[in-house]
């Protein structure tokens, strides 16, 4: 394999995951799951073919992942599969909960990036601001909390999450965004640029665990129709961001 048709094979799996991605943000789940399976099939040949490991089907794609962990001592790149794998059957039949979309999108971003790291270590890296990088762990927390018993701490959480997407990008263009009015009126001027109501009513939602702390009056299946709501809103932001 040449260094050309690498690049362009590393290329092609960044953009099958980028397409993935506002796929999943925008509520398109099966065909951004098929997205990402391709991205992540696209990612392991770059790095399989060259070693003369064959990928002609998921038997053979498994054992390459488990001939990359021993090789490379990685240790969760046959996770990073397994939910690749998942994606496949959720763009198929569309199966899975919400949930565990949410779950498994990060692993497969884990596993490309490091598949695609192996293949060129020296590839340019998009850089991720720490504060995103801790709005995601936060985002992963709620769940954790909120299945440990915790409702208002999750709901704490979520809203922080939030407020901390939306005040960045209103840091950038210079809009006002400390109080709850002033994210609601960010809120609206999104809807308003990108012709997406969404960026409303994903608000509306979060603003229902901003009144969640104290005490916790939602009912107990709030959780699992309003998260997946709020982090598509989330992810939403965070995709208008330069």
């Amino acid at each position: 394999m040449t260094a050309t048709t690498t690049r362009e094979q590393i290329h092609a799996a960044e953009e099958l995951l980028h397409a993935a991605e506002v796929d999943l943000a925008a509520g398109k789940e099966q065909p951004g799951a098929l997205k990402a399976w391709d991205a992540a099939v696209m990612a392991l040949k770059t790095v399989a073919e060259p070693r003369g490991w064959p990928c002609n089907d998921k038997a053979e794609m498994r054992q390459a992942v488990e001939d990359l962990e021993k090789e490379t001592g990685i240790k969760d790149l046959s996770r990073g599969f397994s939910a690749a794998d998942a994606f496949h059957t959720q763009g198929a039949y569309g199966m899975m909960y919400q949930n565990d979309i949410e779950d498994d999108v990060h692993r497969i971003q884990q596993f490309v990036t490091q598949l695609l790291d192996l293949a060129d270590p020296g590839r340019p890296k998009k850089a991720v601001p720490p504060a995103l990088k801790n709005l995601r762990k936060a985002m992963a927390a709620a769940g954790l909390d909120y299945y440990g018993g915790e409702p208002e701490k999750a709901s704490a959480t979520m809203w922080q999450s939030v407020c901390a997407a939306l005040q960045t990008l209103a840091a950038q263009r210079g809009w006002p965004c400390a109080t709850t009015a002033e994210m609601r009126e960010v809120a609206a001027a999104l809807a308003r640029e990108t012709g997406d109501c969404r960026f409303i009513g994903g608000f509306a939602v979060a603003e229902t665990y901003f009144a969640n702390f104290d005490p916790d009056f939602c009912a107990d299946d709030h959780d699992v129709f309003a998260r997946p709501l709020v982090r598509r809103f989330v992810i939403r932001v965070l995709h208008l961001l330069d």
